[in-house]
């Protein structure tokens, strides 16, 4: 039994030295940033799901109004 005690101990003091060693490790140098070519953004498309027409006087319409109230104020969005 102390036998099997002092193997556990063993296991434990050498995972946090492995793990202490990895996590200050040195860091690995970031690739060179090239710089970006101005291409406009694709568009943002989201979606909403109406569980009616979008005229129905409630839910679905507070939603759809909803969708093109966020169409109108955020750009590139549809």
């Amino acid at each position: 039994m102390r036998k099997r005690m002092s193997l556990w101990k063993g296991i434990v003091v050498f995972s946090t030295l492995a793990l202490l060693l990895i996590a200050c490790g040195k860091k690995e140098p970031e690739p060179a940033k090239e710089e970006a070519k101005a291409q406009p953004p694709a568009p943002f498309v989201f979606g909403v799901i109406l569980v009616g027409p979008y005229n129905d006087h409630g839910w679905s319409e507070a939603h759809f109004t909803a969708g093109k109230y966020v169409e109108s104020k955020i750009p590139n969005t549809k």
